[in-house]
Protein backbone atom coordinates (compact mmCIF):
# COMPACT_ATOMS: atom_id res chain seq x y z
CA UNK A 1 0.00 0.00 0.00
CA UNK A 2 1.29 3.18 -0.89
CA UNK A 3 0.25 6.44 0.59
CA UNK A 4 -0.20 10.11 -0.16
CA UNK A 5 0.21 13.01 2.52
CA UNK A 6 -2.97 14.81 3.77
CA UNK A 7 -2.57 18.52 3.21
CA UNK A 8 -7.07 18.98 2.78
CA UNK A 9 -8.17 21.83 5.10
CA UNK A 10 -11.06 20.59 7.83
CA UNK A 11 -11.93 23.43 9.35
CA UNK A 12 -15.98 23.03 9.77
CA UNK A 13 -15.92 19.55 9.70
CA UNK A 14 -15.93 16.76 12.37
CA UNK A 15 -12.80 14.76 13.66
CA UNK A 16 -12.38 12.19 15.97
CA UNK A 17 -8.40 11.94 17.31
CA UNK A 18 -7.92 8.50 18.30
CA UNK A 19 -5.69 9.10 21.52
CA UNK A 20 -5.12 8.48 24.84
CA UNK A 21 -4.93 10.96 27.51
CA UNK A 22 -0.79 11.08 27.19
CA UNK A 23 -1.23 11.23 23.56
CA UNK A 24 -3.91 14.07 23.15
CA UNK A 25 -3.05 16.17 20.48
CA UNK A 26 -5.21 18.77 17.80
CA UNK A 27 -4.03 18.80 13.85
CA UNK A 28 -3.46 22.52 14.26
CA UNK A 29 -1.98 22.20 10.81
CA UNK A 30 -5.52 21.00 8.78
CA UNK A 31 -7.99 23.78 11.25
CA UNK A 32 -5.91 26.44 11.29
CA UNK A 33 -7.31 27.97 7.50
CA UNK A 34 -9.95 30.29 9.35
CA UNK A 35 -10.00 32.89 11.81
CA UNK A 36 -11.89 31.22 14.58
CA UNK A 37 -14.28 34.15 16.77
CA UNK A 38 -14.20 31.72 19.86
CA UNK A 39 -12.16 28.47 20.73
CA UNK A 40 -13.69 26.10 23.13
CA UNK A 41 -12.42 23.30 25.32
CA UNK A 42 -14.33 20.68 27.07
CA UNK A 43 -12.10 19.20 29.31
CA UNK A 44 -12.31 16.18 31.77
CA UNK A 45 -10.97 15.19 35.15
CA UNK A 46 -8.08 14.66 33.75
CA UNK A 47 -6.11 18.00 32.26
CA UNK A 48 -4.01 16.87 28.94
CA UNK A 49 -1.25 18.83 27.25
CA UNK A 50 -4.75 20.25 24.27
CA UNK A 51 -5.56 22.79 27.40
CA UNK A 52 -2.10 23.83 27.39
CA UNK A 53 -1.34 23.94 23.60
CA UNK A 54 -3.26 27.05 22.78
CA UNK A 55 -4.65 30.13 23.51
CA UNK A 56 -8.71 29.36 24.47
CA UNK A 57 -11.70 31.76 24.41
CA UNK A 58 -13.42 29.57 27.31
CA UNK A 59 -12.51 25.94 28.75
CA UNK A 60 -15.13 24.11 30.16
CA UNK A 61 -15.83 21.10 32.69
CA UNK A 62 -19.53 20.44 32.12
CA UNK A 63 -21.30 18.57 35.69
CA UNK A 64 -25.00 19.33 34.70
CA UNK A 65 -27.42 20.76 32.22
CA UNK A 66 -26.77 23.89 33.80
CA UNK A 67 -23.49 23.87 32.97
CA UNK A 68 -24.06 22.68 28.84
CA UNK A 69 -26.52 24.99 28.51
CA UNK A 70 -23.96 27.72 29.66
CA UNK A 71 -21.98 26.74 27.04
CA UNK A 72 -24.80 26.31 24.18
CA UNK A 73 -25.34 29.93 25.34
CA UNK A 74 -22.10 31.13 24.63
CA UNK A 75 -21.85 28.92 20.90
CA UNK A 76 -25.46 30.72 20.05
CA UNK A 77 -24.11 34.42 20.59
CA UNK A 78 -20.70 33.28 18.88
CA UNK A 79 -20.53 34.67 15.02
CA UNK A 80 -17.82 33.39 12.03
CA UNK A 81 -16.64 30.56 13.01
CA UNK A 82 -15.89 28.24 16.57
CA UNK A 83 -13.55 25.86 17.50
CA UNK A 84 -15.31 23.18 19.58
CA UNK A 85 -12.90 20.40 21.28
CA UNK A 86 -13.90 17.22 23.52
CA UNK A 87 -10.85 16.62 25.24
CA UNK A 88 -9.80 13.05 26.58
CA UNK A 89 -12.10 11.97 29.68
CA UNK A 90 -14.25 14.89 29.16
CA UNK A 91 -18.74 14.51 29.77
CA UNK A 92 -20.76 12.85 27.12
CA UNK A 93 -22.63 15.63 26.25
CA UNK A 94 -26.31 15.05 26.39
CA UNK A 95 -29.06 14.59 23.52
CA UNK A 96 -30.22 18.14 23.84
CA UNK A 97 -26.84 20.09 23.60
CA UNK A 98 -26.08 17.30 20.38
CA UNK A 99 -29.28 18.27 18.88
CA UNK A 100 -28.21 22.25 19.58
CA UNK A 101 -25.19 21.47 17.47
CA UNK A 102 -27.02 19.81 14.71
CA UNK A 103 -29.44 22.55 14.60
CA UNK A 104 -26.85 25.24 14.49
CA UNK A 105 -25.03 23.59 12.01
CA UNK A 106 -27.76 23.40 9.94
CA UNK A 107 -28.82 27.31 10.01
CA UNK A 108 -25.04 27.77 8.43
CA UNK A 109 -24.82 31.20 10.69
CA UNK A 110 -21.81 29.57 12.40
CA UNK A 111 -19.37 27.29 11.16
CA UNK A 112 -18.51 24.85 14.00
CA UNK A 113 -15.19 22.91 13.76
CA UNK A 114 -15.86 19.70 16.39
CA UNK A 115 -13.19 17.63 17.21
CA UNK A 116 -13.46 14.39 20.09
CA UNK A 117 -10.15 13.13 21.56
CA UNK A 118 -9.94 9.66 23.13
CA UNK A 119 -9.96 5.99 22.67
CA UNK A 120 -13.16 3.60 22.92
CA UNK A 121 -15.51 7.01 23.23
CA UNK A 122 -19.00 7.52 21.34
CA UNK A 123 -18.93 9.98 18.76
CA UNK A 124 -22.30 11.43 17.90
CA UNK A 125 -21.80 11.51 14.23
CA UNK A 126 -19.94 10.35 11.34
CA UNK A 127 -16.65 12.03 11.16
CA UNK A 128 -15.15 13.53 8.45
CA UNK A 129 -11.77 12.57 9.47
CA UNK A 130 -10.33 9.88 11.54
CA UNK A 131 -6.88 10.50 12.51
CA UNK A 132 -4.80 8.06 14.65
CA UNK A 133 -0.96 9.69 16.15
CA UNK A 134 -0.22 5.99 15.84
CA UNK A 135 -0.94 2.31 15.14
CA UNK A 136 1.83 1.15 16.21
CA UNK A 137 0.16 -0.56 19.74
CA UNK A 138 -2.64 -0.57 18.11
CA UNK A 139 -2.78 -2.01 14.51
CA UNK A 140 -6.00 -4.64 14.74
CA UNK A 141 -8.12 -2.28 16.82
CA UNK A 142 -7.82 0.50 14.25
CA UNK A 143 -8.43 -2.22 11.29
CA UNK A 144 -11.51 -3.08 13.03
CA UNK A 145 -12.32 0.87 13.65
CA UNK A 146 -11.89 1.47 10.16
CA UNK A 147 -13.56 -1.87 8.85
CA UNK A 148 -16.77 -0.31 10.68
CA UNK A 149 -16.89 2.97 8.99
CA UNK A 150 -20.43 3.27 7.04
CA UNK A 151 -21.22 3.89 3.50
CA UNK A 152 -21.83 7.98 3.21
CA UNK A 153 -23.23 10.30 0.58
CA UNK A 154 -22.81 8.31 -2.59
CA UNK A 155 -19.77 5.91 -1.54
CA UNK A 156 -19.81 2.82 0.01
CA UNK A 157 -17.98 1.58 3.78
CA UNK A 158 -14.06 1.53 3.81
CA UNK A 159 -12.72 -1.31 1.24
CA UNK A 160 -10.89 -3.21 3.80
CA UNK A 161 -6.62 -3.81 2.80
CA UNK A 162 -5.53 -7.25 3.58
CA UNK A 163 -4.74 -8.16 7.05
CA UNK A 164 -1.33 -8.09 6.18
CA UNK A 165 -0.77 -5.41 3.89
CA UNK A 166 -2.30 -3.32 6.73
CA UNK A 167 0.28 -4.37 9.09
CA UNK A 168 3.24 -3.65 6.45
CA UNK A 169 1.91 -0.29 6.68
CA UNK A 170 1.12 0.36 10.14
CA UNK A 171 4.71 -0.55 11.05
CA UNK A 172 6.48 1.65 7.93
CA UNK A 173 4.48 4.67 9.40
CA UNK A 174 5.19 3.91 13.00
CA UNK A 175 9.15 3.65 11.91
CA UNK A 176 8.83 6.92 10.15
CA UNK A 177 6.92 9.11 12.97
CA UNK A 178 3.81 9.58 11.17
CA UNK A 179 0.65 9.08 11.81
CA UNK A 180 -2.50 8.00 9.73
CA UNK A 181 -5.63 9.49 8.50
CA UNK A 182 -8.88 8.47 6.66
CA UNK A 183 -11.37 10.87 5.49
CA UNK A 184 -13.52 10.73 2.58
CA UNK A 185 -13.13 14.69 2.31
CA UNK A 186 -12.71 15.92 -1.37
CA UNK A 187 -12.46 12.02 -2.08
CA UNK A 188 -14.88 9.47 -3.42
CA UNK A 189 -14.53 6.69 -1.14
CA UNK A 190 -13.41 6.48 2.35
CA UNK A 191 -9.14 6.94 1.72
CA UNK A 192 -6.38 6.59 3.76
CA UNK A 193 -2.96 9.23 4.29
CA UNK A 194 0.15 9.72 6.22
CA UNK A 195 0.14 12.97 8.62
CA UNK A 196 3.04 14.15 10.21
CA UNK A 197 2.57 14.81 14.26
CA UNK A 198 5.00 17.57 14.08
CA UNK A 199 3.89 20.04 11.53
CA UNK A 200 0.71 20.21 14.26
CA UNK A 201 2.43 21.39 17.18
CA UNK A 202 1.52 25.02 18.46
CA UNK A 203 4.65 27.37 19.75
CA UNK A 204 5.07 26.45 23.01
CA UNK A 205 5.03 29.64 24.93
CA UNK A 206 5.16 31.17 28.70
CA UNK A 207 1.07 30.84 28.81
CA UNK A 208 1.48 26.97 27.88
CA UNK A 209 4.02 26.70 30.52
CA UNK A 210 2.46 28.14 33.33
CA UNK A 211 -1.02 25.70 32.12
CA UNK A 212 1.23 22.82 32.43
CA UNK A 213 2.77 23.91 35.81
CA UNK A 214 -0.67 24.00 37.25
CA UNK A 215 -1.77 20.39 35.51
CA UNK A 216 1.37 19.08 37.27
CA UNK A 217 0.16 20.79 40.99
CA UNK A 218 -3.53 19.10 39.81
CA UNK A 219 -1.66 15.91 39.53
CA UNK A 220 0.42 16.18 43.25
CA UNK A 221 -2.29 17.23 44.68
CA UNK A 222 -4.96 14.69 43.66
CA UNK A 223 -2.03 12.60 44.85
CA UNK A 224 -1.83 13.80 48.17
CA UNK A 225 -5.19 13.52 48.55
CA UNK A 226 -5.65 9.92 47.69
CA UNK A 227 -2.48 8.79 49.45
Amino acid sequence: MELEGFSTSLAGRALYIYANPDEAWIPWEFINGTQYSCKILIRGDTTTVVEAENNWTAVFRPSGPRDWSMLATVIRGATGSVLLTFDSGCPRAPEAFISFLDSTLATGRTIVTRIWIGVGIEVPCIPDAIFFPSVSTAQTTVYEILGRLPARNTHGPWKRAALADWLSLCAATAAAHLGLVITDIEESEWSLFWHKIADSVAPFGLKQGLALARAGLAIVEKYNTTA
